[in-house]
């Protein structure tokens, strides 16, 4: 009838301008195609249909820092090889001098006669001036005493870091102690003979530490001292060293202290590599330990506080003692060690009183690591 087909007419038109309308709103579905919108034709031509995902903007506040651990790590390396100078030779310079490039002087802000801090193996370090040389074929390069390349328990060949050592002061008092197997006549070698000796060593300058070594010729034999104290002029014990002054400085040797070979500590030195079947244990305590005294920025980079104690835990005779003991060989801290059966006491707040004790003498030395057994 007409009316029915007048009724038809309208919902066709009705559906035209909808179908017009949401075609410049959504787009048609077959384009949405495994290809790109560039593809001609519905799915029926072969593409596959792929359901568009809506995209959600994020808040650029609400983002968290990204910090890659490994570039930060390669960045840190490259700075520490450029502080490192090799030791190519022992000859040309005199005792406790150091001889480097005028470029590297220069680059870290030095001058003719600065005392600067020399670190060696296992974080070993000595006192050595500054000189300039000339013949130098790197600026890497560096020249070191015998006496001192020991001391810093270093190599020809071997690399060593060195800084400026600001905070030496003038030694007066120094401890010496003589090897007996080095004594022209043994224990019977008085005091007074091998005190004569070394001031008549030292006649200019020169900074020495706690640690040292040195060999002075006394009545034709080479004797060995071990440096074992030194008092500077602003306090005793001093961890930074001092400078030695001709007539100046006193020495102190008691005979009650000859050294035998034995009683050597560098004989007891450990390091990591005389360890053996506890590695996994050793690469976690490095990580712990070792990692916040070398590179304490790592944990300011990533916002957190570095671990300030470690418990090992294990049967007598698992290497808990002797991982500890290589930790501070190899990062040159100071290892105070202290026994359980030296903590209790009987006396109400004695315990507490040698644990204050034990900590204050470890501040001093910082940086340090007390190892509680």
């Amino acid at each position: 009838s007409v009316g029915d087909t007048k009724e038809k007419m309208q919902v066709l038109v009705v559906a035209l301008l909808l179908n017009a309308a949401l075609s410049k709103v959504v787009k048609p579905r077959w384009l949405e195609l495994r290809g790109g919108s560039s593809m001609a034709g519905p799915p029926s031509s072969g593409g596959e249909y792929i359901p568009k995902q809506p995209t959600v903007e994020k808040d650029p506040i609400e983002e968290p820092l990204q910090y890659d651990a490994v570039a930060q790590r390669a960045e840190w390396d490259d700075r520490r090889k450029k502080k490192a100078l090799i030791v190519t030779e022992t000859n040309g310079v005199n005792d406790g001098e150091i001889g480097l490039s005028e470029e590297k002087m220069e680059e870290l802000a030095l001058f003719e006669g600065d005392v600067v801090r020399v670190t060696g193996h296992r974080g070993r370090w000595t006192l050595c001036t500054a000189v300039t040389l000339g013949h130098l074929e790197s600026e890497n390069d560096c020249v070191m005493n015998q006496a001192s390349l020991k001391n810093c328990r270093g190599r020809i060949g071997d690399q060593v870091k060195i800084k400026a050592s600001e905070d030496t002061k003038y030694a007066l008092r120094i401890h010496a102690l003589p090897f007996i197997d080095t004594l022209p006549l043994g224990r019977e070698t008085s005091a007074e003979v091998l005190i004569q000796a070394l001031e008549n060593r030292f006649t200019q300058i020169m900074p020495i530490a706690a640690g040292d070594r040195i060999e002075v010729l006394v009545e034709d034999a080479l004797v060995e001292f071990h440096i074992a104290d030194v008092d500077s002029v602003e306090m005793d014990s001093d961890p930074q060293g001092g400078l030695v002054r001709p007539e100046e400085c006193e020495w102190i040797v008691d005979p009650e202290y000859y050294l035998d070979r034995k009683d050597d500590e560098r004989l007891d030195e450990i390091g990591y590599d005389d360890l053996g079947g506890v590695t996994k244990a050793i690469a976690t305590v490095r990580e712990l330990v070792e990692t916040p005294l070398r590179n304490p920025d790592i944990f300011g980079a990533v916002g957190i506080a570095p671990p300030r104690g470690v418990l090992l835990y294990g049967p007598p005779g698992s290497g808990k003692t002797s991982i500890a003991r290589a930790l501070a060989e190899e990062t040159g801290a100071y290892f105070f060690v202290i026994n359980g059966a030296e903590i209790l006491s009987k006396t109400p707040g004695e315990a507490e009183a040698n644990l204050r004790k034990a900590f204050e003498q470890a501040r001093k030395h910082a940086p340090a690591i007390i190892f509680i057994d």
